[in-house]
């Protein structure tokens, strides 16, 4: 697409072999431009995007057949449904005063989390707003943990997303910015808070499509104008309209194209992590407090109590090989109860993983214990699937008694000798982090 076409945000739709499409969508953000550029933006034959150029729409508009309206976006509900992977390449222009000028280049691969939400990642350079920031960008999310490899400074940069919104800082603040249509693939998309209306029928690359506007509620929103194909339901442009009063004379820019649908993704490019002689750091904004409290004595999770020495188990291997707790003398030991079946229990795998190759150089062991439903089930085929490398136990309910596990997943880390030194049931974002720390407190007591 030339300079020209970029800038003036028009939209095309190409339909290639299979399912690539190529598209081009123009995003106005939070800096999106007045609703006059917008409509002197609109491709010929669409609906303008205002119904009068040099106002803002939300002043001027009414809903109009918002039924009708409601139908059509029902129906891209519906389409959007049936997307759970999603990958595409992507540029980013930044229009101020009508000068465009290139932000961000990359490529980008969203995929539905079991647990909910989606995972993403994001590879490409970023124009630097100012001297000495880096270029290139390398970005994963896997569902709970997003991280930042940030090759000039040697650094993996870590946060824990816990809403949608910090997420989309974090790409943004890491030089993505504009680069992922978050709107798109936001389970709450198309929870209105204002009216809707059916702003009319056009044609997008020579497509049908029916255009609805989300009218906002008040002053502090912008317009949303999604473009409806009639045929797939799929959506094809979006309009994001600066709010009521915005003096913003910026437009975002993003034209994607070789989109692919639905592929399976590369389970390991959701988990970056930090290749020799990086240091990783943490971006949340809870700084964690200096000084931690001792370890409790007696655990208050209903599990093995901190100190108490760990009930030796017999399991085997998916070769057949028998383990005990014995065959991990002199390591420190961490225990994860999982099953396949089990969200929590997957959501929380990646972190081990990241654990197990953290530690791997050292006298640590990362021990998976296995518990399955079905027979058809296949841990370990589960766990070459998704790169997962760590040690696999099988039948662990046949000791999960003696470990006072109720629930899953459960974690446990054990000392050199054996004895607890931290449990906990259930997956969060923050056990990795509290586990490194445990990990590296139990070695450097040993004086590895």
């Amino acid at each position: 697409m030339s300079t020209r076409s970029f800038a003036a945000g028009h939209l095309q739709v190409q339909r290639r072999a299979g399912a690539h499409w190529q598209l081009a969508i123009t995003i106005a953000g939070a800096v999106c431009a007045a609703s006059a550029s917008i409509a002197a933006a609109s491709a010929p034959g669409d609906p303008p995007a205002s119904s009068k150029q040099g106002a803002p729409a939300s002043k001027v508009r009414a809903p109009k057949d918002a039924q009708k309206a409601a139908a059509i976006l029902e129906k891209a509900r519906r389409s959007l449904s049936k997307v759970s992977a999603i990958s595409y390449s992507g540029v980013v222009t930044i229009i101020a005063d009508g000068a465009p000028r290139e932000l961000v280049s990359g490529q980008v691969v969203l995929s539905k989390a079991d647990a909910g939400g989606w995972k993403a990642a994001a590879v490409g350079k970023a124009v630097p707003s100012k001297p000495g920031e880096p270029e290139a960008f390398k970005l994963g999310h896997d569902g709970a943990t997003a991280r930042s490899l940030r090759e000039q400074e040697q650094v993996l940069l870590e946060r824990t997303i816990r809403k949608s919104g910090d997420l989309h800082a974090f790409f943004a603040t890491q030089g993505a910015r504009g680069l992922v249509a978050w709107e798109l693939f936001d389970d709450k998309a198309f929870d209105p808070k204002g009216a809707l209306s059916y702003e009319g029928e056009s044609k997008v690359g020579g497509e049908l499509v029916d255009a609805v506007a989300v009218l906002p509620a008040d002053r502090d929103a912008g317009v949303a104008t999604y473009y409806v194909a009639r045929g797939s339901g799929q959506i094809v442009r979006v309009d994001r309209e600066s709010p009521a009063g915005s003096a913003a004379t910026e437009t975002l820019s993003l034209v994607m194209s070789e989109i692919n649908l639905n592929e399976l993704a590369q389970p390991g490019q959701f988990v970056l992590t930090a290749p020799d002689g990086y240091t990783v750091r943490s971006a949340d904004e809870r700084k964690p407090k200096r000084e931690r409290r001792p370890a409790p004595e007696q655990s208050d999770n209903g599990l093995l109590p901190v100190g108490s020495q760990a009930p030796d188990f017999e399991l085997k291997d998916p070769g057949g090989n028998t383990f005990t707790l014995a065959s991990f003398k002199d390591k420190v030991v961490l225990l994860d109860f999982w099953g396949s079946w089990c969200p929590p229990c997957r959501a929380a795998m990646p972190g081990m993983q990241r654990l197990h190759e953290r530690f791997k150089n050292k006298p640590v062991a990362v021990v998976g214990l296995n518990f399955e439903r079905s027979r058809d089930a296949d841990p370990q085929a589960f766990m070459r699937q998704n790169k997962y490398t760590y040690k696999l136990l099988l039948n662990a309910e046949t000791i999960a008694p003696k470990f006072q596990v109720s629930g899953w997943p459960t974690f446990y880390v054990l000392d050199q000798n054996g004895k607890v030194l931290w449990s906990a049931a259930g997956h969060s974002p923050a056990h990795e982090k509290e586990i490194a720390e445990v990990i590296e407190r139990a070695l450097a007591s040993d004086g590895t």
